[in-house]
């Protein structure tokens, strides 16, 4: 079997990647580096130069070559091989008729608890949103506890609605759910320990990615 194209898709907010072989087995990947799609697209479409006409099941050894080509490889060249690598753990995959957990080792697990985002432009829409998702069965919640024009507001004033988002939240759904909040690196030092401390009472299950 022989890689014949790699394409890069850019959709929206996701950069995938599709792995074509001379056998009609495609594999699809995707890229994580969200901020950077464009340059990543470009890395993938690079390092296709290599791929094509490789066989796609050599998966660990085009790894090591690939990475161990250069001192310098950066965050957009690893996104790049990561995604072609999903790619090609998927026409592994569906080469040999197994899915690609039991050629990796197997599954350790029957089911897996998922939490469900909690969204909505105002506190209101926040706590409805919640008690919807409640409804639908999840026992584990996230929100990131800001609205679209934090940016624009003193800091002070963001921890103050951060704190009212999640009061709303929690007296929504009580506290025999998880609650957990994602900051996405959107705070000082200052600012996310003062957070931290204000959100106590209301027994977060984590506090993510507060700082940059």
């Amino acid at each position: 079997m022989k890689i014949t194209q790699i394409k890069p898709i850019l959709t929206d907010r996701y950069l995938l990647v599709r792995v074509y072989t001379d056998k009609d087995i495609v594999g699809n990947g995707e890229a994580g580096y969200w901020e950077h799609h464009r340059t990543t697209a470009e890395h993938i479409r690079s390092l296709s130069e290599y791929f094509v006409g490789k066989d796609p099941r050599t998966i660990e050894h085009h790894h090591q070559t690939i990475s161990r080509n250069t001192h310098f490889s950066g965050i957009a060249l690893s996104a790049a091989l990561s995604a072609i690598d999903i790619a090609l753990w998927d026409i592994l995959g569906k080469s040999v008729g197994l899915p690609v957990y039991q050629l990796l080792g197997g599954k350790c697990r029957d089911k897996i608890r998922v939490f469900e985002n909690v969204g909505g432009d105002t506190i209101e829409a926040r706590a409805e949103s919640a008690k919807r998702s409640v409804a639908n069965g999840f026992t584990t919640l996230r929100t990131t506890p800001f609205f679209g024009d934090f940016e624009k507001r003193e800091s002070t004033a963001n921890v103050t609605q951060a704190i009212e988002i999640v009061a709303a939240i929690r007296d929504a759904i009580g506290f025999e759910i998880d609650l957990g909040v994602e900051i996405h690196r959107n705070l000082q030092t200052d600012e996310a320990i003062t957070l931290a401390k204000a959100l106590q009472p209301y027994r977060l299950k984590y506090y993510e990615d507060p700082l940059p």
